[in-house]
């Protein structure tokens, strides 16, 4: 169901769709993040998409500054 774009927030899904019912339906949005999980600045954009319910897709990049 996460990965569907549906159901709870999920850290894991590539795309929230919320409640839209078109399955082709593309999000304008796309967040960028952390693989880790660690960027604080993501954490808020993530947070701020879920409250206003935006759908959007998540594209996670490596963050070369926390190591090899």
């Amino acid at each position: 169901l996460a990965q569907s774009g549906r159901g709870p927030a999920s850290h894991q899904a590539n795309i929230r769709l919320f409640d839209e019912k078109d399955d082709a339906f593309q999000p304008r949005v796309e967040l960028f993040r952390d693989q880790a999980g660690w960027c604080p600045y993501c954490q808020k954009v993530w947070c701020l998409l879920e409250a206003k319910r935006i759908p959007y897709k998540v594209t996670k990049v490596p963050m070369s500054c926390y190591g090899n």
